[in-house]
Formats: structure tokens, C-alpha cells, sequence
């Protein structure tokens, strides 16, 4: 049916209705008069203002009509056509019985005030009409409710009192803002409290219990979550829990990111985001400490800055490793090397680490009967060296296809703390496992060539003055609100010979003086003087008669300068003192290795010579030849595709020395070397051992001049390598140093040495492929996470064990319980 309506409330109807369109327009600012646009609307609609009548014609225009209505006047004047879709205009007649407008007005008031009655359920009311007439109302009603909300609503002579119509279903509680919520439950939300405190119950228990309830009897499989929720038992993991899970498993970001992903598209919210890993990783590095320097003040690193509430501001370069290709580097007399590298500053990666380890120092303390909260000094001591890796498989740009095929890395480990009580020094913190490479932490990681003295210059030289800064000084370092102090005493002990020699000043391993700590020589004096040397080398000897020979202001000759130099050749990058060099256990085991394997040839093949020349190098071929698969055959092992370090292992294990001199035809010689080898072993336990016994430490040095001696005797063609010199005269020496670690193969190189697989695994797999630089510090950063000390706590999992529910004791059941 139609609605008419009074001629004053058809106006008034009209003056609520666009000129253009025909639409309501409910708010004032969203339309404006049709006066202000007289030129647009004779232009565009030819509508001329002055023909329209007052009681026919709507006198607004609705915004998006004006909009459009302008853009086509400004591109007419333009001369252009226009792009755009332009209104449709309106038809208004005089007020008359089937007037739209007043029908429209009608439906617009239905959806402000609902009130129609039920529709007629009697007569042909219920039966669908055919008639034009019926057909002609029906459409322009729905004319008039399309023209007022711009789609289909329903017909409000079809609803009644009783009915919920859409306009007035209430949204969710969870769709709408916490202050609407919140008034909105207010009552029920007064009558819980109310509740409550006449029954003595928890609120949140009673909240959790209703919402326990409904989801039960819903089926819901929210239920157990909320249920371990009020219980406070949830498998969820924190970020830091993530990410140890993350670094100790060496799983990839994409990889994790996957998971969290699949996770989540299940509804469990075990993971946390990777964003918020990302965030947490940066208070893991070297930039995110606190501490102090003796002779220094207060050092703040890129500390985080609380911002707000709930929000931290981090420093996006702040944590970043440093580009030794773009730090100064005054000591370098050449052009800059071909080279890339990243590296941490050894004061904040050590300091960063102290803090690390304070939890189990402060373990230590506790279980040694001291307070932690005393202001005692600690007594660290550190391992630290550098070590370079040849042939390594890496993929380069286009732009870094130049760089050498080497790279070079460097590395610390703290291996014991220990405080003075009672005038005797107490361990508060040693690990289990000195040589591991979870606790060998990396420094610098770079591709380059170390036997390029401009690229070892680059490398070493920021870590030297670092370690010259560091060594024997006080360093407090803020866990909380305790500034714990550390007396530092730093070795210099992980490097190979090689190394050593290149960059420590020293001419190579081929020549005439065969120690980098003292001034034994190969012919002369090594054999013949055997166990009268001890360390005299130092850093400034090699320095000053380096300067004298760069100068040589006396005019000597090259013979006279050699006599003078002992072995000296340049000036020394390495600026540690020979007694926090000593040895390193690991080259030395794998250097004696291959020597004890050159003699076992030579002896298959009956050759007595060193040198290995024409004339018997076909029969040392054939003999090496014989023993690689004599040994493949007996015990499994294929020494051509061993690592050294393997392979030594395998030569000084004494289950196998009847399987490796087996070839051997003489028994007398076989005998003999069978016991240099028993001999060789009893002296490898002392100074691979971590703590050695003292009465073994006392009585070195006399079994292993007595070693030497049977090597003389039973075989006096073989060559000495430098390592063996070492291991006989200088091992007990450094042992029973008061100022020296009390050990050798605790500050091993090992760890630094099995972290280059690392080091190939990450490069492939977890770094940036595009850019040499970018693919390091990815490279550095992971492997800093790796070696964590904080982050191998969090991941470490404990062994299961049962527990008794008679006794409480752990290891056994009820049924089995001795009790």
C-alpha cells in the first residue's frame, strides 16, 4: 500500500531527499545547497534552478552527487570527456495518492520507529496478487527502499512488534569497543561481585568455572584450554624457550616461520611469533651489556631503552658486528687485501658472555659455602686464537667472484672462574667440556687468506690490542643490581704453528730453529741437548731485533744477520707473550700423527731415509699403498678420507697398534716402535689431560727426554717435527708455571677447529647468498646464538626419570622400591 502523507510533511520529506539521486540524506554534512552550484547543474544535468517548484523539487544535492557533478563540469571546461559514471537523475512530480516520496518517508520512519502492525493472515491478503496494479505498487515501493538505503530492505509493512528486525540485532561482544562491552555487561558483572562476596568466592574462579561450564556443554574444544589456563598448566613456550629451541636444533627461520604457521592454522598457540624471536635475539648480542673496565668508566652498549609501558626501542645498527672493511686500520702500509670480514669487539662479546655465566658462577659460589652477593673478585681465565680454513666450498656473487677460496675465523672460550676464600682458590665455575664448541665463541668470521700479511694484518690486529687492553685488568660486569668483578688472564693459546710463525714474526717451520719458545735449532742443538731447554723467547725480543734488522744500522751482512735474528724475520702482528702461547694440544696430537704414520711406512718399506727422493719414493708409494688397505681391511678406517685429527686418534689408541705395525717384517723393529708408541701415549694423557696429576706433571719430562732418547737410538733417520720438540721439552714447564693455566689440553684450539664445520654448514644453509658481507654477519650472529650460555641452559633437556610414589625418590617405581 502507499503512503500519503500531510502537503507540510510531504515538504518536509522532500528537504531531506537529494535533487539528483533521490536518496535520504540523514546528516547535515553530507550535503549542501543546490543555489551554490547553479552553472554545474545547467551544465552537466540541464537543470535549470529557476524552473524548479518548491512543493515538486528537493532543494539539496548529497556529496558523492556533487563530487561527481564537479569532476564533469571541470573536464568539460577542459574540453575532455569525462571518465567517471555519472548519477542518474531523478523524476519528481507534484504530491498526488501514488506518491514514492511519501511512501519512501514512510519506510525511512518504519526503520527509525517500528510500528506496523501484523500483517493480515486472512482472505486473499495471503494469496500472491497477479494484478498490474498490485505489480505497479510493489515496484515502486521497493523504488522508494532502494532509493533510501541504496540496497533491498525489508518491507516494512511485513513486520511486527514481536520480531527481531536486522537493524536492531546487537553485535558480538567481541566485535565491539571494551567501554560498549563493558556497559554492557554491567549488571551481570555487578551481580557476580555482589555473589561472591556473600558466598567467600573468587571472582576469577567463578568466571572460569561459568565459561568452563558453557564451553563443556557446548562441545567446544576451547574447554581444555581454558581449563589448563585456570589451572595455570600450559605447554605454551616462551620466546626465549622458542628460541633455543631454534638455535639448538639449527632450524632456519623460513623453516620455523613454516611451523608457527601450521600451528597456528590448527589453533595452537604453542609458538610465539617470529617478529617477537627477531626482537629477542638482540638482547642475546654483544651490544646488550653493561660493564666496566678497569682504568675506565661506565661502559652502556646499545643497552635497550624502556619506551612507554610494554614497548622496548632497539637500536637497529646498534647490534650489528663490525665491517672490517670499513674500519680504520692505521697500522696497514699496503693497499687495502681482498677480503671481507665481520667481527665482534672482544671487550663487549667477553663482557656479554661474564653475564651470561653468572647464573652458574653464582651456582658455584653458593655451593662452595660463599655468598654471591660479596664483593669478590673472580678469577677468569680465557682461551682465545684464530685459525684459518683452505679450499672451502662457498657460493659468491658475480661481484665477490675474486675473493680467495679461504676462510679465516676466530674465537674465544672462558674456561675457568674461581675465587680466593680462605687464602686457596676455589673453582665456582670450569666446564665440563673446555674443547667443546658450545663454549668456544666465535669473534671474527671472514673470507679471506691469512698467509696474506695485509689481510692478517686487517684481521688480527683489532683483536691484538684488544687482548693487550684486557690482559691482567679488572672488568665489573652488571647482572641486576650486582656488579660482579672479573681479574682476567687471557691465552693466547689457540693457534696453530703455522700461524704462529707467520704472523708472531718468526721465519717458517722449514727453518734452522724449530720452537716458537726458545732457540733450539734443527742439526745442532735439538738432539744433541736434548731436555736442557726451557722458554726464553719473547715478544720483545722479536720486536726489537726485528726493528734492527729492517734498519740494520751496523751494515751486516746477510749471514751475520741471520746468526743475530734466531729465526726472526718481520715484525710481529701476534703481540702475546710465548708462556700464553705454549702449544696447541689438537695440531700437536694431529702433527704427530702423521709423523708416527710416515715412520710406520718407512719402516714397511724398509726405507732409512726422511727424505723421501726419487730412488725410494716408488717404494714408500707402495708400501703406503699396502698399509691404507691393510688397515681398511682390519680395522674399517680409510686414512686417505680421514681427518687428521681422526686419524691420530685411531694411531694413538693402543688397541690398534698390533693392526698398524702388523706390516712391519722385523720384530725387533716392530718391538721397538711398538714401545716408542706406548711411551708417546703415556705422555699424550698427561698433556691432553685437563687436570693432571702432579706426580705425573713431576716425572714428564724425564719419560719423555727417555722417549726421545729410544727415537735416537732404534731410529735415528727420522726427521724431528717441531711439535715433538715441544711436547718433550716445554710441556712439564708450562704444567708447573704458577702463572700458566695448569693445563694443556684444556686450552686446546679444538673446539675453534670442529666449529669450521660449522662455519660450512651455515654458510650454506642459514646465511644471505646475494652479498659476501651480509652473508657473515648472518653467519656470526647464528653461531653467536649457538654457543649461548644462556640459551643452552634454557634448551637443555633433562633425562626422564621415574619417580616413587612411597619414597620420592627418582630412579625407581612403587614396585621396585628397596624400601
Amino acid at each position: 500500500m502507499f503512503y500519503r502523507l500531510k502537503m507540510e510533511e510531504h515538504i518536509s520529506a522532500l528537504g531531506m531527499m537529494c535533487r539528483i539521486c533521490g536518496q535520504v540524506i540523514t546528516s547535515s554534512k553530507n550535503r549542501s545547497s543546490l543555489a551554490r552550484y547553479r552553472t554545474e547543474l545547467l551544465a552537466v544535468y540541464k537543470l535549470n534552478l529557476d524552473e524548479e517548484q518548491e512543493g515538486i523539487h528537493p532543494s539539496i544535492v548529497c556529496n558523492k552527487c556533487r563530487r561527481q557533478m564537479q569532476r564533469a563540469h571541470s573536464s568539460m571546461q577542459q574540453g575532455k570527456q569525462y571518465q567517471g559514471t555519472l548519477p542518474k537523475k531523478r523524476d519528481f512530480s507534484a504530491h498526488d495518492a501514488s506518491c514514492w516520496v511519501c511512501s519512501a518517508h514512510a519506510a525511512y520512519t518504519s526503520h527509525i520507529h517500528p510500528q506496523f502492525g501484523e500483517p493480515s493472515t486472512s482472505g486473499i491478503s495471503d494469496q500472491p496478487s497477479t494484478s498490474s496494479q498490485d505489480s505497479a505498487l510493489q515496484s515502486s515501493h521497493a523504488t522508494a527502499k532502494r532509493s533510501l538505503f541504496g540496497k533491498s530492505v525489508p518491507d516494512p509493512g511485513l513486520a511486527s512488534h514481536g520480531k527481531k528486525h536486522i537493524w536492531s540485532v546487537k553485535a558480538s561482544l567481541s566485535q565491539v569497543r571494551r567501554d560498549h562491552a563493558r556497559r554492557r555487561t554491567k549488571e551481570a558483572s555487578e551481580w557476580i561481585t555482589d555473589f561472591c562476596e556473600k558466598q567467600k568466592e573468587s571472582k576469577t574462579d567463578v568466571l572460569y568455572f561459568l565459561l568452563c561450564e558453557n564451553l563443556k556443554e557446548c562441545s567446544d574444544s576451547r574447554y581444555r584450554e581454558v581449563l589448563a589456563s585456570w589451572s595455570k598448566e600450559t605447554n605454551d613456550l616462551s620466546a626465549e624457550d622458542c628460541l633455543a629451541m631454534r638455535v639448538t636444533t639449527k632450524t632456519s627461520k623460513s623453516h620455523y616461520e613454516a611451523q608457527y604457521k601450521k600451528f597456528r592454522a590448527k589453533g595452537i598457540s604453542i609458538l610465539k611469533p617470529p617478529h617477537a624471536l627477531n626482537e629477542l635475539e638482540k638482547t642475546f648480542m654483544p651490544g646488550n651489556v653493561r660493564f666496566r673496565l678497569e682504568g675506565g668508566t661506565d661502559v652502556i652498549h646499545h643497552t635497550p631503552v624502556k619506551v612507554g609501558k610494554s614497548h622496548a626501542h632497539y637500536g637497529e645498527v646498534s647490534f650489528e658486528p663490525l665491517d672490517l672493511n670499513q674500519e680504520d686500520h692505521p697500522g696497514l702500509e699496503t693497499p687495502f687485501p681482498n677480503m671481507k670480514g665481520v667481527a665482534w669487539p672482544y671487550p663487549h662479546a667477553l663482557a656479554k658472555t661474564l653475564e651470561e655465566l653468572d647464573a652458574e658462577i653464582t651456582a658455584g659460589m653458593e655451593t662452595a659455602g660463599i655468598d654471591p652477593d660479596d664483593d669478590l673478585c673472580v678469577l677468569t681465565t680465557i682461551k682465545d686464537g684464530a685459525d684459518g680454513m683452505g679450499d672451502i666450498s662457498i657460493t659468491k656473487s658475480v661481484r665477490e667472484r675474486l675473493l680467495p677460496d679461504k676462510a679465516f675465523r676466530a674465537a674465544f672460550a672462558v674456561i675457568k672462574c674461581e675465587v680466593v676464600k680462605d687464602g686457596e682458590r676455589v673453582t665456582v665455575y670450569e666446564p665440563d667440556a673446555p674443547d667443546s664448541t658450545f663454549i668456544t665463541r666465535p669473534l671474527i668470521e671472514a673470507i679471506a687468506d691469512e698467509n696474506n700479511r695485509a689481510s692478517a694484518s686487517v684481521l688480527l690486529d683489532g683483536m691484538e690490542q684488544d687482548r693487550v687492553m684486557l690482559q691482567s685488568k679488572e672488568m665489573a660486569v652488571n647482572v641486576g643490581a650486582v656488579w660482579r668483578r672479573h681479574k682476567l688472564k687471557i691465552f693466547n693459546s689457540m693457534i696453530d704453528e703455522k700461524l704462529d710463525r707467520a704472523n708472531g714474526g718468526l721465519q717458517g717451520s722449514g727453518s734452522r730453529y724449530i720452537c716458537t719458545l726458545c732457540h733450539a735449532t734443527t742439526k745442532d742443538s735439538a738432539k744433541t741437548d736434548l731436555g736442557s731447554f726451557c722458554i726464553t723467547r719473547s715478544f720483545q725480543e722479536t720486536k726489537t731485533t726485528a726493528q734492527y734488522m729492517q734498519v740494520n744500522p751496523d751494515n751486516l751482512s746477510s749471514a751475520e744477520l741471520g746468526e743475530i735474528a734466531k729465526g726472526v724475520k718481520s715484525h710481529p702482528i701476534l703481540q702475546s707473550e710465548p708462556q700464553q702461547k705454549l702449544l696447541d694440544a689438537t695440531h700437536a696430537d694431529i702433527n704427530m700423527g702423521n709423523f708416527f704414520k710416515k715412520l710406520i711406512i718407512c719402516e714397511i718399506a724398509r726405507v732409512q731415509t726422511w727424505d723421501i727422493t726419487k730412488d725410494v719414493k716408488p717404494m714408500f708409494e707402495a708400501a703406503e699403498k699396502l698399509f691404507n688397505d691393510h688397515v681398511t681391511q682390519t680395522i674399517g678406517l680409510v686414512p686417505k678420507l680421514m681427518m687428521p685429527g681422526n686419524f691420530a686418534r685411531d694411531v694413538f689408541n693402543s688397541k690398534n697398534t698390533e693392526h698398524f705395525l702388523a706390516l712391519i717384517a722385523d720384530e725387533g723393529r716392530k718391538r721397538n716402535l711398538a714401545e716408542v708408541l706406548d711411551a708417546f701415549r703415556n705422555l699424550r694423557k698427561i698433556y691432553r689431560a685437563h687436570h693432571p696429576d702432579a706426580d705425573d706433571v713431576c716425572t714428564y719430562k724425564e719419560q719423555a727426554v727417555a722417549m726421545g732418547l729410544r727415537l735416537l737410538t732404534d731410529f735415528p733417520y727420522a726427521g724431528w717435527p717441531n711439535y715433538l720438540h715441544k711436547i718433550i721439552e716445554h710441556v712439564q714447564e708450562g704444567l708447573e708455571d704458577p702463572e700458566g693455566p695448569r693445563t694443556i689440553g684444556g686450552i686446546s684450539g679444538e673446539g675453534n677447529e670442529a666449529a669450521n664445520k660449522l662455519f660450512r654448514e651455515l654458510r650454506g644453509h642459514f646465511s644471505r647468498q646475494h652479498d659476501e658481507t651480509q652473508s657473515l654477519r648472518d653467519v656470526l650472529w647464528f653461531h653467536w646464538l649457538y654457543t649461548s650460555p644462556k640459551l643452552k641452559r634454557i634448551g637443555h633437556v633433562e633425562t626422564r626419570k621415574y619417580q616413587c610414589s612411597q619414597c620420592k625418590e627418582l630412579g625407581h617405581n612403587s614396585r621396585s622400591c628397596p624400601n
